[in-house]
Formats: C-alpha cells, sequence, structure tokens
C-alpha cells in the first residue's frame, strides 16, 4: 500500500470536487423555498345576500401556480358551508395574479394556500402569521394544516431551527405523514446551505427517505428538492473521500432529477472512487449529453473524470485523449494536470507526476497542498531536500496548514529519526485534528517501508498503526498497516484480526484495490485467499512502500 494515504493518491477528486463545490454553491446562493406570491391581489367581496342572511365562514382555496406565474387551476380546500362565500372567493383568485415559487433560485410549479374568512364585521383576511399559527397548534397539536403552515413561514424567515422542531414533532405525533418528513429535510437542506452546516444534510437526507418511502411519487418540486438534498450529502461525502458512502446518495439525486448534469457527474465520480469504472464512464456520458457547455470548467472537469476511469480500464490512449482534451478546453482548470497527477502516481511514475503537479502550481500558486503533493512526492524519491523545499514553500503560503507541517514527520519518518517524527506529527495533528489519523497511519506506512539502519522499525510502525486505529476504528489503511507490521514481528493471529477489519471496511466503501492488497498480503501470511475475496480478471497488483 503507497504510504501516500493521505493526499496525492486522492488529489485528483479533491480538485474536482472543489469545482463541483462551486456549481453547488452557485445554483444554491439565492437560498432555500421561497413559496408563490400574489403579483396583483384580487380581494373577494362579501356579497349582499350572504351579509343580509347573516352567513359568516372561512374558505381554503389551493391554486396551482406554474414555473410562469400563471395559475393552472383553483380548488376549493375547505368550504365555508355556503356556495355564495365559496364562489366569491373563487372569483377572486381567478382574477388575481401571481409570481411563481422558487427552490435552489430556479421558479417552480407550487400550490399557494389562499385563505379567507368572512365575518359579520367584513371580510377578514387571514395572512397566516407565525402567532396565529403557534395559537392554533398550543391549542391542537394534531391540526397538521397548522403545523405545515408555521413551518413553511418558518422556513421562509430562515429560522430553520424553529422550524425543525415543529416539523420533528409533527413527525412524531404523525409519522406517516409525508409532509411533514418532506418539509423537515428541506429544513435541514436549506439550514445547511445557509448556515454552512455539513452536518445538517445528513439529516434531510435521512428526512426524506422517510418522506419518500411513504410517498414514492411527490409533485415535481418536492422530486427536485429531495434530489438537491441527496446531491449536496454526496458532494460532502465525496470531498471526505468517501465514495462508497457517497454512492447511494448520488444514485438517487440521479434517479430524481436526471436532467442535472452535476448529479450525474456526481455519480460517476462515486462510481469511479468503488471502482465501478464502466459504470462511472456510463455517468459520464450521460454528464456529456447534459451539459449545456456554458462553463467550460464543469466541461473540462467530465472530460477529465472521464480519462481518469478509462485509464483505470486500461484504455491508456483514450484516457489520456480525455485528459487532453480536458486541459484544451479549460488550460487554468487544475482538474486535467490533477488527473495526470494521479494517474502516474497510481502507476508509481512518480517523476511523470511532478510534471502535472509543477504545471499546477503555476497555474494555482496559492495552493498550499500542491505543494505539499510535490513533497510527498519527493518523499517517495528520498530526495529529502527538495521534499523539505516544496513543504516550506507550503508553509509560507498557508503557516498553519496541517499537512504541510506533516511533511517534516514524514521526512523524519523517512530519516529514521523518531524524536523528530513524533514532534512534527503533534504540530500537524494539533493544527489538524481531524487528520490526525491518517497522519499516524501515514507514518506508520512509511515505517514499514524503510530499511532500519541497525533497529527494526516495526515496533514503532505497529504504535504508530494503533493510534491511527484508536483515533478512527473505520480507517481501513491503518488496519492494513497494523497486520503487515504483525505479520513481520510473526504474530500471525494479530496479524490476520487486523487484516480481516481492513478488508471488510474496504469492502464496505466497494474499494477493489485496498482489497485486492490485503488480500495479497493475507495470501503471503496464510496460503490462501482471504474469505470474500474474488480477484478480478487479469488483476495485477502494485504495491509500493510495503
Amino acid at each position: 500500500m503507497s504510504q501516500l494515504h493521505r493526499s496525492i493518491a486522492v488529489a485528483f477528486v479533491a480538485a474536482v470536487m472543489t469545482l463541483g463545490a462551486g456549481a453547488i454553491a452557485s445554483a444554491d446562493s439565492t437560498g432555500g423555498y421561497v413559496e408563490p406570491k400574489f403579483a396583483n391581489q384580487v380581494k373577494p367581496e362579501y356579497p349582499d345576500s350572504a351579509r343580509q342572511a347573516s352567513e359568516t365562514g372561512t374558505v381554503k382555496v389551493k391554486v396551482l401556480v406554474g414555473a410562469d406565474g400563471k395559475a393552472t387551476s383553483y380548488t376549493i380546500f375547505k368550504s365555508s358551508g355556503h356556495k355564495d362565500l365559496d364562489d366569491a372567493v373563487l372569483a377572486a383568485v381567478k382574477q388575481s395574479t401571481y409570481k411563481p415559487a422558487y427552490s435552489n433560485g430556479k421558479p417552480t410549479v407550487a400550490y399557494f394556500d389562499v385563505t379567507y374568512t368572512f365575518t359579520l364585521q367584513g371580510l377578514a383576511e387571514e395572512q397566516g402569521n407565525e402567532s396565529s399559527f403557534e395559537s392554533k397548534l398550543a391549542a391542537n397539536p394534531n391540526d397538521a394544516a397548522a403545523r405545515k403552515s408555521l413551518a413553511i413561514t418558518l422556513i421562509n424567515k430562515h429560522d430553520y431551527a424553529k422550524a425543525e422542531d415543529v416539523l420533528t414533532k409533527g413527525t412524531q405525533l404523525d409519522p406517516k405523514n409525508a409532509q411533514f418528513w418532506s418539509l423537515l429535510g428541506f429544513a435541514y437542506y436549506s439550514d445547511g446551505v445557509q448556515n454552512k452546516k455539513d452536518e445538517r444534510y445528513k439529516q434531510a437526507v435521512a428526512a426524506y427517505d422517510s418522506a419518500l418511502a411513504l410517498e414514492p411519487k411527490p409533485e415535481a418540486s418536492e422530486q427536485r428538492n429531495a434530489a438537491s438534498a441527496y446531491g449536496q450529502y454526496a458532494f460532502v461525502l465525496l470531498e471526505a473521500q468517501k465514495a462508497g458512502e457517497a454512492l447511494p446518495y448520488a444514485q438517487k439525486a440521479a434517479k430524481l432529477d436526471p436532467t442535472q448534469t452535476q448529479y450525474q457527474i456526481e455519480l460517476g465520480e462515486a462510481l469511479q472512487g468503488t471502482g465501478d469504472n464502466n459504470g462511472a464512464v456510463a455517468a459520464f456520458k450521460n454528464a456529456q449529453t447534459l451539459d449545456d457547455k456554458k462553463s467550460t470548467n464543469v466541461t473540462a472537469r467530465i472530460y477529465a473524470d472521464m480519462g481518469v476511469s478509462q485509464l483505470n480500464l486500461g484504455q491508456e490512449s483514450q484516457g489520456i485523449a480525455s485528459i487532453n482534451q480536458a486541459e484544451h478546453i479549460a488550460p487554468t482548470s487544475p482538474v486535467a494536470y490533477q488527473a495526470l497527477a494521479s494517474y502516474y502516481i497510481r502507476k508509481n511514475n512518480l517523476d511523470a507526476a511532478l510534471g502535472p503537479l509543477n504545471q499546477l502550481a503555476q497555474i494555482v500558486p496559492n495552493d498550499a497542498q500542491v505543494q505539499v503533493d510535490i513533497g510527498d512526492i519527493y518523499v517517495q524519491k528520498r530526495d529529502y531536500v527538495k521534499a523539505k523545499a516544496a513543504y516550506d514553500k507550503a508553509l509560507a503560503i498557508a503557516p498553519t496548514n496541517g499537512n504541510a507541517l506533516f511533511g517534516s514527520a514524514q521526512i523524519a519518518a523517512a530519516q529514521d529519526d523518531l524524536p523528530g517524527t513524533q514532534t512534527a506529527l503533534s504540530k500537524a495533528a494539533s493544527a489538524s485534528p481531524e487528520n490526525a489519523a491518517i497522519y499516524n497511519a501515514t507514518i506508520a506506512a512509511i515505517l514499514l517501508g524503510t530499511q532500519g539502519k541497525g533497529t527494526d522499525p516495526t515496533p514503532d510502525a505497529i504504535r504508530y498503526a494503533t493510534a491511527a486505529t484508536t483515533t478512527d476504528p473505520n480507517l481501513a489503511n491503518g488496519w492494513y498497516d497494523l497486520g503487515v507490521g504483525y505479520a513481520r514481528q510473526g504474530h500471525k493471529d494479530q496479524a490476520n484480526s487486523a487484516l480481516h477489519k481492513a478488508f471488510d471496511l474496504f469492502k464496505a466503501q466497494n474499494n477493489t484495490e485496498g482489497m485486492a492488497q490485503v488480500n495479497a498480503r493475507y495470501k503471503e501470511l496464510n496460503g490462501a485467499d482471504i474469505a470474500g475475496y474474488s480477484a478480478p480478471r487479469g488483476e495485477q497488483i502494485n504495491q509500493p512502500g510495503h
């Protein structure tokens, strides 16, 4: 397993997902859902005959407003009990004009609820203010219409915390109310977008899962909203290099809204990340068909993605051609150079990888990670002077960058300087605590790939691998390194236990390369494949670093 656990091996995905973040952010920049409104409101007249007969009551009408703002249907949701009052309201809403609803900044079809109340004092229009709905819920917590109206009012005011509370209580009182679940999903999603809370997307997709289980074929606007939530959560997971977890959400987004280029790209990247490159190519071809070519960065991203999958399939000439096309379309976009660097690294052709990385350094001179990636390659090449120079450049750009600080730990580990390793590792982990597990696993891998000078580095490698798996029990690379270390010490049972854990985690991620790496080590130790492993035809395993 390569020692480059944390950066270069996943650099291409990180780069293209950064482009994806921009695309999503721009689509959601207007934020959330805005319900339809009156463009010109015509109020009903209280019929003289009704007033003389002392007729009173409330009329609720649902008006279906199209994306163009034109009303296409009028339905009395609640009758006053008096035909002349109902007719007066219908006549008024038909004469009125409307502004469409907006979802994620785009006009969309939606229902507009209009309520008028006739009293003996005249017409009392119910504007649907927050306090009136709260009063109704206080009197009757099971008033679903009041709860829904209050939630929509709160969402429109961007009071997401309160809306989430109102809707959560609604789902507890009526767990089979699909509208409550759908609105709750939208509230969480909007909260995530507006307040940059990634954890809200996980809550959003869980709510939409419940809504769609109850109502598999919702209205088109609700489908699009659900797709937005699934797509955004898939993006967050892909950005965190969790392709296996992202895949089902990317699939749901693409299914609910198959016309969106972004969801096809995310689907392709998730399939690519789980080793299904044939499926990825199909998704990228769909993305190319849907691409309106208005953004050269998006178009280039699709070509670069396609090239990576083609290379993974052994189609080298086609893959290089696709990546070259990406560079031609958007020469100042990083995606083509990241794709080439990632490919050459997987081929263990580190000298070739330096070419596109140096080009990246010119295109994005303020990106510290590019210099970190260059430094990581020089560590692999055991050129520690150039490695330090690259890490120093990264720190000049971003003095608190954990990956750049970690460069010193890698150099120290590669030179058998364990005190220096620990000092530098502590600084890096302090700067980026979320990366502590992967940092420890990387040090373990370096030590396992180092020829010790009089001292066996295996015990220290096991110590770092143990720290990695303790910090993050789901880090497959850490368990793999732990298994390799134990195997070297002759602790067969402990080695097999760690390798089984690594294999199961890679399998859960659909990471076929990781599964193959673990199986190779297991087979060396036991003379047979690990249970559950089925080698693909023509499998070739590249095992640098160990």
